[in-house]
């Protein structure tokens, strides 16, 4: 029995698609603060999307998100005139297209 995992036998016997990511007696917090307890359920493959924030702007590091199957990155563009925001805009884009 594998509290989360992917695929295999959950509790009482119940079987999980080979690729699913099930959970058992899981808590969700919010704000590190528990909100939701005790849930239990499975995903099936391909059924889950990640974002991840303030990605580092580096071709190495978003090629690895998107081996990994992260869906989206947001990176962070600092408080700049507009100017200063179309040339970081600029400078990043290659990035975005590899």
């Amino acid at each position: 029995d594998r509290p989360v995992g992917a695929g295999g036998v959950g509790a009482g016997g119940s079987m999980s698609p080979p690729g699913a990511i099930r959970v058992e007696n899981l808590t969700v917090c919010h704000e590190r603060r528990p909100a939701v307890h005790h849930l239990n359920g499975q995903f099936a493959p391909g059924s889950l999307t990640a974002t991840v924030f303030r990605a580092p702007p580096e071709a190495g590091a978003l090629a690895q998100y998107r081996a990994a199957g992260i869906d989206r990155v947001l990176l962070e563009v600092p408080y700049l005139d507009r100017d200063g925001i179309l040339r970081r805009l600029d400078a990043l884009a290659p990035l975005l297209r590899a």
